[in-house]
């Protein structure tokens, strides 16, 4: 469940490879994700992945610059609730969730529906 003190995160960037596909070339492509793919994104897209950001652009807003101190503090995550749904409790957030954030449906009507799936 979690408590006050800890920080919701993402479950991360689940990347698989076929061992009998895997070699040392395929090895370097990841190791070189894992270390560059958090200042590539932030970079180029301004997103914030929660890889490590070891080269942050020059020209970084404050806000981003928030959420990228906060994510090097934290020292317990937490998942976010929906880490627990359901495959059909997911579907039924995720098809709802546009109409959630435009008012076309309401909070209580969206959490009614995801809650019927379980």
């Amino acid at each position: 469940m979690g408590s006050s003190t800890q920080t919701p995160m993402n479950a991360g960037q689940p990347t698989s490879v076929n061992k009998q596909k895997y070699n040392a070339t395929i090895g370097q492509w990841l190791a070189f994700m894992a270390k560059n793919y958090g200042d590539i994104a932030l970079q180029k897209e301004g997103a914030v992945t929660g890889f490590v950001v070891h080269n942050p652009p020059a020209n970084l807003d404050a806000l981003t610059a928030l959420v990228e101190n906060q994510i090097k503090q934290v020292s317990e995550p937490v998942l976010w609730f929906e880490a627990q749904f359901s495959t059909k409790s997911t579907n039924i957030s995720q098809q709802d969730a546009a109409l959630l954030a435009t008012n076309a449906m309401s909070p209580d009507a969206f959490m009614a529906a995801v809650q019927q799936t379980f």
